[in-house]
């Protein structure tokens, strides 16, 4: 039997590591390990977050200006800094994980 190449290992951590920008919806699904029932709330968890300036982010279109991230996202714009997020991820779940 012919064993795949290691280009389609499925263990994905190191690739994610590599990513220095992420779309939300890309970083929500990875987050929610594809449980589509936590992604809408995390979601609109992350762009309140962006649009306080809690998690890093960049336009894909390259300007400068500031537009509402709900705007911004609603046009496929937001590239998350992924470092930023995780740093805002790992706060929030603790959070969650007090509340609980």
């Amino acid at each position: 039997m012919n064993t795949p190449p290691p280009i389609f290992d499925k263990n994905c951590e190191a690739y994610w590591e590599l990513s220095d920008y992420v779309p939300v919806d890309d970083l929500v699904k990875y987050w929610c390990n594809d449980d589509s029932r936590c992604q809408e709330a995390k979601k609109h968890a992350l762009i309140g977050a962006l649009d306080r300036e809690e998690v890093h982010y960049r336009r894909r279109d390259g300007k400068t200006f500031k537009d509402p991230a709900h705007e911004l996202y609603a046009q496929g714009l937001i590239l998350v800094g992924r470092e930023s997020f995780l740093t805002w991820a790992e706060s929030i779940s603790e959070k969650v994980e007090k509340r609980n």
